[in-house]
């Protein structure tokens, strides 16, 4: 996931020197980088820095897809309107381009988690109010009917909430498809698209299990077996290491307030 982060602080140093020369050198060695919270963190405890690279390594080990598909899935991931690492999205951007994904491809990660990482739609219908069913006709029947198919033909089925939208306001359940989950004109295959969306409802911003049953029900239909999901769900685990990444600063800051106040 991402490496990218604000400005450095001095920090305390809690380490040795040769600890920390280990570590970064060992980190350099890697990730070819050194990056403004590796240092904080290679201050504070430079066996923290090797954990943490240990636990990405061995995930992307274990990645049964394209490197291109990975890097896709982190940029949705990053992108989720309940966490938007902009560091994040912009190095996996890079790393999925580097890894033979087209600029369109990366468009459509956005895409998807515009909408697939937001949980608005998706509650229980019994939570909202009745609406009543919109009869269309002409040129709208015809986008609904498009966009309705093209969704089933990746999917399998509508979910429960995208049915319901369709019955509110067709025009608008139509341009969701459109935007975020069966474009007339894709970019990527259907099966990267279902595991994308998987992985987006999985991801710890947005915990949405009815969600990721639904696309992991998909993603079986597509040949994906269970094994790749839980790669899946491993891969998305680490958006968790943000608090890493983008907390080692600030908390370094934290505690050279601290030894100062003292």
């Amino acid at each position: 996931m991402t490496d990218g982060s604000p400005a450095p602080h001095d920090a305390p140093s809690m380490a040795g020197p040769d600890d920390a020369s280990e570590a970064r050198a060992t980190l350099l060695r890697l990730r070819g980088v050194i990056r403004p919270w590796h240092d904080a963190l290679l201050n504070v405890r430079p066996a923290s820095v090797l954990r943490y690279i240990d636990l990405i390594d061995s995930v992307d080990r274990s990645w049964p897809f394209t490197p291109s598909l990975l890097q896709l899935m982190c940029v949705a991931g990053d992108a989720v309107l309940t966490h938007i690492a902009p560091e994040g999205i912009e190095l996996h951007a890079r790393l999925a381009i580097q890894a033979g994904a087209s600029p369109a491809q990366v468009l459509e990660a956005l895409e998807i988690a515009t909408i697939c990482g937001a949980r608005t739609l998706a509650q229980p219908a019994s939570a909202l109010p009745g609406g009543a069913n919109h009869a269309v006709s002409g040129e709208l029947a015809e986008k609904v009917r498009s966009s309705r198919e093209r969704f089933t033909q990746i999917f399998g089925s509508l979910p429960d909430w995208l049915e319901r939208q369709f019955a509110i306001d067709p025009g608008y359940a139509s341009a969701l498809v459109d935007l975020s989950y069966a474009p007339s004109q894709p970019a990527l295959s259907s099966r990267d698209r279902v595991l994308i969306c998987f992985g987006v409802c999985a991801c710890p911003a947005v915990l949405d299990p009815e969600g990721a049953s639904f696309f992991a029900k998909a993603a079986l239909r597509h040949g994906v077996e269970e094994r790749e999901l839980d790669a899946i769900r491993r891969v998305m685990t680490l958006l968790g290491l943000h608090s890493i990444s983008y907390g080692i600063l600030p908390a370094t800051a934290g505690m050279e307030t601290k030894s100062v106040a003292s």
